[in-house]
């Protein structure tokens, strides 16, 4: 019976742990979001992305995510530059946009132990958000 007791204590600490450097996720899309100017959305680009996957790993200093849109694959590395309690957060930018990524630190069970994560692109005349739900890869 304590071997059960200590086997199940153990499992439920691997399944609550905490993100952390050497970490992967297998993501997919939740929910996506684009504004521009006249509040109209771009219902071609939300489906498109509503399709994709992401895969996102946590480096020490970076998360990095790849995903695939419209057959191409793209790699994006953000520094991270907030470590809270709750997420790990990281930006990067280009000469066209300001980009950010958010993941939580530990599953969560209003989104079935998923770790919830969100991107955003935005630019002078356009905001991006792309909702993740984020499965641990070991």
């Amino acid at each position: 019976m304590r071997l059960a007791i200590a086997v199940a204590t153990l499992l439920i600490s691997f399944s609550t742990a905490n993100a952390a450097v050497g970490d992967r996720f297998s993501c997919h899309v939740a929910n996506v979001r684009n504004i521009d100017p006249h509040g109209r959305p771009d219902d071609r680009f939300i489906a498109n992305n509503m399709q994709n996957r992401y895969d996102i790993t946590i480096r020490p200093n970076s998360i990095v995510s790849v995903y695939t849109y419209e057959g191409q694959t793209y790699t994006q590395e953000y520094r991270i530059v907030g470590d809270t309690q709750l997420d790990l957060l990281a930006t990067r930018s280009d000469i066209f946009s300001f980009n950010s990524i958010s993941i939580s630190k530990a599953p969560n069970s209003r989104y079935n132990n998923m770790y919830p994560a969100t991107l955003t692109v935005q630019g002078s005349f356009f905001v991006n958000v792309w909702i993740l739900m984020c499965s641990r890869t070991y």
